[in-house]
């Protein structure tokens, strides 16, 4: 479970951005609305279970994204 949990934070926004960059309707709306979605449906369905293991892994996840995500809000 801690490995699909993974992929789909580090595959989603990849898709996203593809979908985004495809379709035409998609891009009107914008790729942060939809990762939104995305978010709350995982979050809200039960896909992601909600237990300190998940917690765990979402925290490291979001751990080891900043510091790629800092460079690129700087520099691009």
């Amino acid at each position: 479970m801690q490995i699909m949990v993974i992929l789909i934070c580090l595959l989603a926004p990849l898709g996203i951005l593809w979908l985004t960059y495809k379709s035409t309707v998609l891009r009107k709306v914008e790729s942060i609305i939809i990762a939104y979605v995305i978010c709350c449906t995982l979050g809200l369905t039960g896909l992601i279970p909600d237990t300190e293991e998940m917690h765990g892994v979402q925290t490291a996840v979001a751990s080891a994204a900043i510091p790629f995500a800092i460079p690129l809000l700087l520099f691009f």
